[in-house]
């Protein structure tokens, strides 16, 4: 996380996580090339940023344990290692979503919908979001999202043949 004045880490003494698949996607010499034209900017940026906090920086495989009860989940597609990951305490689990669902409607009533942010496969994009709606309609995990209305945090429920975002109250 960068402070936007001085690029300098927000957060000076923090540790990073980062699926392995991201940074290779990144840091490799042709990612800008591999993203739409309109989006072929978050490469240098990308590189920058991740450059300064390399020290820092652990990488991960999706699907890997990072700590008990705390698992990174593939939801590749919106980029090409993104993960979210899901924090499970006893009976209860939340998922921490990341980009997987971007609009707290959109995302919820109309999975199917690509926006252009899902810029690295957008067809598993669509898959996912529809893996994840589902499972979180199914087993009632609460969902925390940045993309999504304060308290950034809710449920799912199946709403007709798409689903909706309850925020928690």
């Amino acid at each position: 996380m960068l402070d936007d004045f001085d690029d300098a880490p927000f957060l000076s003494n923090a540790s990073f996580l980062m699926s392995r698949p991201e940074f290779e996607f990144w840091m490799a010499a042709d990612a800008a090339s591999r993203l739409p034209v309109d989006r072929q900017n978050f490469a240098a940026a990308a590189k920058r940023n991740l450059a300064r906090i390399r020290d820092k920086l652990q990488l991960i495989e999706p699907g890997a344990e990072i700590a008990s009860g705390i698992r990174a989940i593939d939801t590749s597609g919106h980029t090409a290692g993104h993960i979210s990951v899901e924090i499970v305490s006893g009976n209860e689990t939340a998922l921490v979503l990341g980009d997987a669902l971007m609009h707290p409607i959109i995302s919820f009533a109309h999975p199917e919908w690509s926006p252009a942010a899902d810029h690295h496969d957008p067809e598993r994009a669509v898959a996912v979001r529809k893996n994840l709606l589902a499972r979180l309609a199914s087993d009632r995990s609460l969902a925390i999202g940045f993309h999504l209305p304060f308290p950034g945090l809710g449920r799912v429920e199946a709403h007709g043949l798409a689903y909706r975002y309850i925020p928690a109250t």
